[in-house]
């Protein structure tokens, strides 16, 4: 309709201004279609949700409200009497909350059950709770919690894990016919097609992520990677060496002792700077593993090791592969999330309240830094 009107009035006007009105149509015009695609993809009406996945909505918002009831009569140190875990509400500002909410109630339903017949309580909420679609939303959802836990860490690298994280979310959300897994997984089935959809249309890689994934031992093959983004990722690894040649014209050198030790695979070292990083790029898809005890498998996935830092490779390397340590150490220092910064921000508004308005920026900043510096001692002492 919209199309149809701005025809009609082009064809009254002038020809002196048809051509930009013309223009002005086809702004519109793409504006409007990108309009319908992001309405497409990121917004759905009610009436447009089929009843399977009403039903599991309708289950979730069940759990809410059980988890707010048993907080309301204080049930939570009857549990924990129980030996059970204690019920977690979920709250729009934390991320991962829901999944933790879903987890516990389900972990809790017995003893809670118990709980509520000792009590006399009415079990109305409690029975609206479906343990077995429950357990099919945690089953869903696991996948997402795992790669959202791992993109918003803050005390190793995160930028690495983007690509090889919303593959793997995909390949998660494939729909396997005649597979016995997904036989009574039909209630999941348009979560599976939104999620998929979503992904598509919200990610688009960005060439850090691509030179991380290229500059992370284990996925230095970049499998998951099409060719045109594998041979781009290189020109952008070529493009930072160049960059760093031209602020240090001795990286270039070796010392004498690594030389000793480098003979074999140098023999032939080409003379041309475009040789010479295209010698260090194969020469680092070649032997970009450990070859200690340290275990760097090219083929390992992010998942088997949640805490593995990619610098230390390179720290241990930094004289082998001297400009991709120098590109690694700087793509590295991105973080995948903000989550880092709005942590940050939320403890700074825990610090400064009303009773402590007058507190300098300076202060503040030491109080940030000597709690994150303590909670970062604690997980490493858990870690050893």
């Amino acid at each position: 309709m919209f199309t149809l009107t701005r025809t009609t009035q082009i064809q009254q006007h002038s020809p002196t201004n048809q051509r930009r009105q013309h223009h002005q149509q086809k702004r519109n015009n793409s504006t409007s279609a990108i309009v319908t695609v992001k309405h497409n993809h990121l917004v759905m009406l009610e009436s447009e949700i089929p009843p399977e996945a009403t039903r599991i909505i309708t289950l979730i918002l069940s759990v809410k409200q059980l988890v707010k009831y048993v907080k309301l009569v204080n049930i939570n140190q009857a549990l924990e009497d129980k030996k059970s875990p204690r019920l977690i509400q979920s709250t729009i500002i934390r991320w991962l909350s829901m999944f933790d909410c879903l987890e516990a109630v389900l972990k809790s339903f017995l003893p809670l059950n118990e709980i509520f017949e000792e009590k006399e309580l009415n079990k109305k909420r409690l029975e609206k709770i479906n343990v077995v679609l429950l357990e099919r939303i945690i089953e869903f959802l696991k996948p997402w919690k795992h790669v959202s836990t791992r993109l918003q860490s803050t005390n190793i690298p995160s930028i690495h894990i983007v690509i090889p994280g919303i593959e793997s979310l995909k390949t998660s959300l494939e729909f396997i016919f005649h597979d016995t897994k997904f036989e009574h997984d039909k209630d999941m089935m348009f979560f599976r097609q939104r999620g998929k959809i979503l992904i598509d249309a919200m990610f688009d890689y960005h060439p850090i992520h691509l030179m991380a994934l290229f500059l992370n031992p284990r996925t230095r093959k970049m499998k998951q990677c099409t060719n045109s983004q594998r041979q781009s990722c290189l020109e952008y690894i070529k493009q930072e060496m160049i960059m760093f040649d031209a602020f240090d014209s001795d990286t270039q050198s070796i010392d004498n002792s690594d030389k000793s030790k480098q003979e074999d695979e140098y023999d032939d070292l080409p003379a041309t700077t475009t040789a010479i990083h295209q010698a260090e790029i194969d020469n680092y898809l070649k032997f970009g593993i450990y070859k200690s005890n340290e275990s760097c498998s090219a083929n390992a996935s992010p998942s088997s090791d949640q805490e593995y830092n990619p610098l230390h490779f390179w720290k241990k390397n930094h004289s082998l592969y001297p400009r991709l340590a120098k590109i690694a150490k700087r793509v590295f220092a991105v973080p995948a999330t903000s989550a880092a910064v709005e942590r940050e921000f939320s403890l700074a508004e825990n610090i400064v309240t009303k009773k402590c308005s007058k507190l300098s920026p300076e202060t503040v900043n030491d109080i940030i830094f000597q709690k994150s510096f303590e909670k970062y001692k604690r997980k490493n002492a858990q870690n050893k």
